[in-house]
């Protein structure tokens, strides 16, 4: 009897899962950036900066630049994705010729 495990799919398979639970954790903190900045916005008093309130455009710029991270590290793992499966793919046509070849 033989068994073959494949731990590199498995260890594959948690790191995606872990970036994209980092990608919704970051999605979750920019949603709740812009909720907290939207009632700020709404309150008078305090620091202002161009007459709106200091503390609600600084979430806001924290929420733009977080969905700007997220879109591009999405955008960036699709293509080293499409790489990878490339390179996959090259090696799984070589094995194939190598095999009836032989």
């Amino acid at each position: 009897m033989k068994v073959d495990l494949d731990l590199k799919r498995l260890d594959q398979f948690g790191h995606q899962l872990d970036r994209a639970s980092n990608r919704l954790t970051m999605g979750i903190l920019t949603a709740s950036l812009v909720v907290g900045s939207s009632i700020i916005m709404t309150v008078k008093g305090g620091p202002q900066l161009f007459g709106l309130p200091f503390f609600g455009l600084i979430g806001f710029l924290i929420a733009f630049f977080n969905s700007v991270w997220i879109i591009f590290s999405i955008w960036r793992s699709g293509k080293a994705l499409s790489r990878r499966h490339h390179a996959a793919l090259v090696a799984s046509l070589s094995a194939v010729a190598a095999r009836v070849a032989n």
